[in-house]
């Protein structure tokens, strides 16, 4: 696929929120070994797998769980984008906590969802419900 015509399927599927263009784009970009990427509220952000993540709020145990996860349902780590944002750190008194979202996208599907995450919030619970009701397959 040139670069035009990637460009005119990048703006169909934008017209018509198409998941599946989106997806076709993201494979396009990964064959090439360019790093997918989306823009949320105006910023571009990169694409990872989970183990890639850098975040405050999902730590090792939970990044462990996830995989677990996918691996009793039938699925693979590399299966799955990933990126975090909107993180924000409340403060009272001598308590601070911190919040933000991840998004979860399905390479095979395109299917994405948004999930909370942070102190208290249990969005991998949430996540494996999704997986297990076939919210992610193809």
């Amino acid at each position: 696929m040139t670069k035009q015509e990637t460009l005119k399927r990048v703006e169909e599927g934008m017209k018509r929120n198409d998941c599946l263009v989106a997806k076709e784009v993201m494979d396009n970009m990964e064959k090439l070994g360019i790093s997918p990427s989306i823009a949320i509220n105006g910023q571009v952000r990169k694409l990872c797998l989970i183990c890639d993540i850098e975040s405050r709020l999902i730590d090792e145990s939970e990044k462990e769980n996830f995989v677990t996860n996918l691996k009793n349902n039938g699925y693979q780590e590399s299966d799955f984008w990933f990126v975090e944002y909107n993180q924000i750190q409340y403060r009272s008194g001598d308590f601070s906590a911190l919040s933000g979202k991840i998004i979860v996208i399905s390479k095979k599907s395109g299917n994405q969802k948004e999930y909370n995450t942070g102190y208290g919030i249990s969005w991998l619970v949430e996540f494996t419900t999704d997986l297990q009701s076939g919210f992610y397959k193809e």
